[in-house]
């Protein structure tokens, strides 16, 4: 058996790796490393911009005057803001993963519901006034 045979393929001249001169694959190395350096301070700049448009939506969602919340499909608190938390008079940490009818009124509980169903199937804009009770069980509107 040959010397070339008993070599890997990776090392066999014949491999299909190009027999270049040593500075010529050096420059090329560095030419992609200062791509690679570009690339990588765009993704470090792309990440400031981000995190300060979301340190704007936290501003904005938290601080509003009005109460906000989100709900899973399921009827579950998942983001609710500090007016939110207020209105309903419960610490926000308490509120999450809460069922958010838990706080409708038993008499706009049907209501709720129906509206609830009506907004998960159908992509328009629609509106319910509901009675809520706070935490201590006072209504309010």
């Amino acid at each position: 058996m040959s010397k070339k045979q008993n070599e890997p393929d990776s090392l066999r001249a014949d491999s299909g790796v190009s027999e270049r001169p040593a500075d010529e694959l050096l420059h090329e190395l560095q030419a992609h490393q200062i791509e690679l350096e570009m690339q990588n301070e765009e993704l470090r700049q792309a990440q400031i911009s981000l995190e300060i448009s979301r340190e704007h939506y936290v501003d904005f969602y938290d601080f509003a005057p009005v109460g906000y919340l989100t709900l899973t499909d399921k009827g579950l608190i998942s983001e609710i803001n500090l007016t939110g938390a207020t209105l309903l008079g419960v610490e926000r940490n308490n509120l999450l993963r809460h069922r958010f009818d838990s706080f409708v009124t038993p008499e706009d509980r049907d209501r709720w519901h129906r509206h609830f169903l009506a907004a998960l199937n159908y992509d328009e804009k629609l509106s319910c006034e509901l009675a809520f009770r706070h935490g201590d069980r006072t209504r309010f509107y």
